[in-house]
């Protein structure tokens, strides 16, 4: 789970891991839970959308996102 802001010209801001799966801190695991905690924030860093608007005016607004890692 992902947090951050979208500013007002749609980038992401301040990007933060609010939890992950595995935990960084599981025995054996945590390098990989790093590894994809890395992948989450460098592919949200690239997320664009269209601003919120409020009165009319492009505003900030803090999202959370859930990102699924799926094994094919």
């Amino acid at each position: 789970m992902l947090s951050f802001t979208v500013d007002t010209n749609g980038n992401t801001q301040d990007v933060k891991i609010v939890s992950s799966t595995p935990d960084p801190k599981d025995p054996g695991l945590g390098d990989v839970a790093l590894d994809i905690q890395d992948h989450c924030i460098k592919a949200a860093q690239q997320y664009r959308f269209k601003p919120a608007l409020f009165q009319g005016k492009p505003v900030p607004v803090e999202l959370r996102v859930k990102i699924d890692f799926q094994r094919n």
